[in-house]
């Protein structure tokens, strides 16, 4: 019984872990484009507070 929790509770705490790097490298890699795609700071702050 303790093996199968176990094996059962491991793989959705990985997903969890998974999906938590997943969204800050994405978002890094959008603020890192936004920022290279617009030189005008002004503009990418406007971007940022309107998402």
């Amino acid at each position: 019984m303790k093996n199968a929790r176990m094996d059962c509770l491991v793989p959705t705490a990985w997903k969890n872990v998974l999906i938590l790097v997943m969204v800050k490298s994405v978002r890094a890699f959008v603020t890192v484009t936004i920022k290279r795609v617009t030189p005008y700071k002004d503009v990418w702050i406007v971007k940022v507070f309107t998402e």
